[in-house]
């Protein structure tokens, strides 16, 4: 399956791999190019050197050529919306899970992703999600991948299931 084939996609996608390369391949894929995918996972962690409003502003400020006061300005309704506006100037350790995947989101948003992937994540990772862009309201679409035999475990969320097999 190529990139442009899920892109086409306007639901959120259970994307499905034999093995942990084929979700890598399209991990890799989403970041080298400019097709406003935003990669939400354990590799990607935030920087515990830099506030939560400068992990935020960092990819807006990289993909975008924005300064940080403009991408906070952009996140101003999202950060109110998932209460993390008391938080920018904290430091990524101080904050709780729930809040940590809620910048890492930002993160995304603020270099102006409309997907974004969760590569191999927990089950209440993916609950987070859904609930942070139902909460948005601003038609973000969420793509899961995760392993085959894993896949069961993502169910409850009524995804569309699609295999990698073939990417890009």
């Amino acid at each position: 399956m190529d990139i442009a084939t899920l892109l086409a996609e306007t639901t959120d996608l259970l994307l499905t791999a034999s093995n942990k390369g084929g979700i890598q391949q399209l991990v890799d894929l989403s970041l080298q190019t400019d097709f406003h995918i935003g990669v939400v996972g354990r590799r990607y962690p935030l920087l515990e050197e830099l506030t939560v409003e400068e992990n935020i502003a960092l990819p807006g400020m990289y993909h975008r050529n924005l300064n940080p006061q403009q991408v906070i300005e952009r996140l101003q309704g999202p950060l109110e919306i998932l209460d993390l506006l008391g938080a920018l100037s904290q430091r990524p350790t101080n904050l709780s899970r729930r809040d940590t995947l809620k910048v890492k989101l930002l993160r995304c948003l603020g270099q102006d992703s409309g997907i974004i992937l969760l590569p191999t994540p927990g089950v209440e990772d993916v609950t987070q999600a859904f609930e942070a862009a139902q909460a948005l309201k601003n038609g973000v679409r969420i793509w899961v991948a995760c392993l085959d035999k894993t896949a069961p475990a993502y169910d409850q969320f009524n995804l569309k299931p699609m295999a990698l097999q073939g990417t890009p």
